[in-house]
Parts: C-alpha cells; sequence; structure tokens
C-alpha cells in the first residue's frame, strides 16, 4: 500500500497526538495517585476555636494549635462578638483563618467554623484550654491504625488557673489527674461523620457538645480512645461549665432524647 506524502503527515500527526493525550493521562494518574498517597499518609485536619470575650486565656489557646507537631493543620478562629480585646489578640496571627459573626452562642461559633473548614478530619479546642504538642499527630495516627473508627478522643487533666480558688462545680477529684475526654477539645472526627450528625445542635447553648456525643454513642460509631493526656482544661471562675442552670437543663434534654432514640432502636430491631 502507498501513501502520499501528505496522507503520511497526516497519519505521522494523529500518531504524536495521541501520544500527548496518553502522556497528560499518565501525568494526571501519577498526580492523582501522588496527591491521593499523600492524603492518605498524611491527611488535612481543620481546628475550630470559638472565641467569646477570651482574651485572658486565648493566646495559650491558639499558640498551643499553632505549635502542634503535626503540620498539616489549619486553625479557624471564630470571634462570636467579643466585646474585648479578642479580635485583635486573632488578627495578630496572620496564619489564622478569621471569621467575626455577632454573639449567637458556641454552637453557633463551631458550626461557622466547620463551614469554611477545609479538613478531611476536625477538631476543637475551647478559648481557655490547652492542647500539648503531640495531640494532633497521635490522633492522626491513630486513625490511620484504626481506618473504622469515626472518631478518636484523649484523655484530658483538669487544672486550676493560677490564683484562682477551686469553684463549686469542679469537684476536687477531677483536678490534676486523667480524665477520658469527652469533650470538644480533645475531639477529632471525620468531617462526613460530623455533617451526617448534622452537626453541633444550636438548640442546646451550653449542652450541645454533650449532645453530640450522646448521638454517637447511640448511633454505636466505633471511637478511639489515646491513653495520653494531651489536652489541659483548665479551670477558673468564668468558664462555661459554671453555668450550672443552663447546664442541666441542656444534659437532661440530651439524657430524654438519648433514651427516645434508644427505644425507637428496638422497636424497629
Amino acid at each position: 500500500m502507498f501513501f502520499s506524502l501528505r496522507s503520511f503527515r497526516d497519519i505521522l500527526h494523529s500518531v504524536i497526538t495521541a501520544a500527548g493525550v496518553i502522556q497528560k493521562r499518565i501525568r494526571q494518574f501519577i498526580y492523582f495517585y501522588r496527591y491521593n498517597y499523600d492524603m492518605l499518609q498524611h491527611p488535612f485536619v481543620s481546628a475550630i476555636l470559638p472565641a467569646y470575650n477570651g482574651a485572658t486565656y486565648l493566646t495559650e489557646a491558639i499558640e498551643s494549635v499553632l505549635h502542634q507537631t503535626y503540620s498539616e493543620i489549619e486553625l479557624i478562629v471564630v470571634n462570636d462578638g467579643s466585646t474585648d480585646d479578642s479580635a485583635k489578640i486573632i488578627q495578630s496571627y496572620p496564619g489564622i483563618i478569621y471569621i467575626q459573626q455577632s454573639n449567637q452562642g458556641v454552637p453557633f461559633a463551631r458550626n461557622a467554623g466547620v463551614e469554611v473548614a477545609q479538613g478531611e478530619f476536625l477538631c476543637f479546642i475551647d478559648q481557655d484550654d490547652v492542647w500539648l504538642p503531640e495531640k494532633t499527630r497521635l490522633q492522626v495516627d491513630a486513625h490511620k491504625r484504626n481506618p473504622d473508627i469515626g472518631y478518636s478522643i484523649t484523655t484530658q487533666v483538669f487544672y486550676l488557673s493560677s490564683g484562682v480558688e477551686r469553684p463549686g462545680w469542679c469537684p476536687e477529684e477531677w483536678l490534676d489527674r486523667p480524665i477520658a475526654g469527652f469533650s470538644p477539645s480533645t475531639l477529632m472526627i471525620k468531617r462526613t461523620l460530623f455533617n451526617e450528625m448534622k452537626q453541633f445542635d444550636t438548640n442546646f447553648p451550653v449542652g450541645s457538645d454533650t449532645d453530640l456525643f450522646f448521638r454517637l454513642k447511640d448511633n454505636r460509631v466505633p471511637f478511639y480512645q489515646l491513653q495520653q493526656i494531651l489536652v489541659r482544661k483548665r479551670v477558673h471562675l468564668t468558664n462555661q461549665s459554671a453555668t450550672q442552670v443552663l447546664l442541666r437543663r441542656d444534659i437532661m434534654e440530651t439524657v430524654r432524647r438519648s433514651i427516645q432514640r434508644q427505644r425507637s432502636q428496638i422497636k424497629e430491631s
């Protein structure tokens, strides 16, 4: 079979074009593989800190996140209508994602942070708490070793702020000893699971975190508890835990809802 010079050029052009497309697809595959491998080995974590008139302790909380040994992490601070120097403190850290909103309460602020978060995993820290440097890395490692878990918590320790007497709401046996950390500051949760749980329930101004843990329990979500103390919870006179009337009301309602969910599960089984 004979080809004209023009036909030969057309065939050669088609071959070169096809080779270029194949080469492009190979590069895309390599990039996709490397990206997903990196995400598997070093998943991105979003830390969310709600702040309201927390200038006294805010710097220490922020820096405990910024000084984590795990580098694939972003910090989102939601200023929930503070009237003190909280905004000035937050904005002095250029790497922080800053959100300003009118005062709506902690669950609204946490959910607002989640809305802009880019992480595969979500963490939360209260404005008066402190993370130890290894917290994020050890929790990420726990999730990598246990891919079926939906969330993890760490052990925590309560300590009195300098110059403060122990408030009545804090039993003496809580102080300076390891306690299982069913609190937002110890939590690392998969973003997909958090969305399935419908975020923090804003009907609970003080107990939204307790409600979330009850819903995780009632849905039998597998979790992992790290035995290391990786969160220090400061006890002082203005802790939200001190709002005892609201806290008792919220906890009673979360327990009632939990019982209802369990009864519904029994009827369906």
